[in-house]
């Protein structure tokens, strides 16, 4: 008997373990930029600093924010690290 309720797939699409080896490469990537994307994140939105000291820091050249955006996709970036489309 077949059943009609659920759709069903006859041919994989892709090869088999694309899903987990994205998986694998994105979890690889946070591990490696998370210290610091963190820290940056703190400098950005920190209340105490002054803001002429915020803003030399989001443009400054040496900003890995910067860096990870040449290198990966910014849908990589914006679901998996949270940052704000606007930041893109």
């Amino acid at each position: 008997m077949i059943n009609i309720d659920q759709p069903s797939r006859t041919k994989l699409v892709g090869y088999p373990g694309r899903m987990m080896l994205r998986d694998i490469k994105r979890r690889t990537l946070i591990r490696k930029y998370w210290p610091e994307r963190f820290r940056h994140q703190l400098l950005r939105k920190n209340m105490v600093l002054p803001d002429s000291f915020k803003e030399s820091f989001v443009f400054d050249e040496i900003n890995p924010v910067q860096a990870m955006k040449k290198q990966f996709i910014s849908i990589i970036i914006q679901v998996f690290c949270s940052i704000r489309r606007q930041d893109l």
